[in-house]
């Protein structure tokens, strides 16, 4: 693959095989939460944010739409 240019053709009679290896990794957790500014009179447990939670993006994005409804 060193030695392929990076807009290689690969024109052949049949389909180049690919193989896709992933090793997940640890999953990301939440460490020590404080809402600020606007949100400071909120209890982050309200919208699932505690600590040694999911910190997937999915969570937080929820927990931040959450977060902004209610102010």
């Amino acid at each position: 693959l060193d030695d392929l240019p990076p807009d290689a053709e690969f024109s052949g009679p049949q389909p180049t095989p690919v193989v896709i290896n992933i090793a997940a990794g640890p999953k990301f957790t939440l460490g020590n939460i404080r809402l600020k500014g606007d949100a400071a009179g909120l209890a982050s447990a309200d919208f699932g944010l505690i600590a040694g939670g999911d910190a997937s993006s999915g969570a937080v994005l929820k927990a931040e739409a959450a977060i902004v409804r209610a102010l």
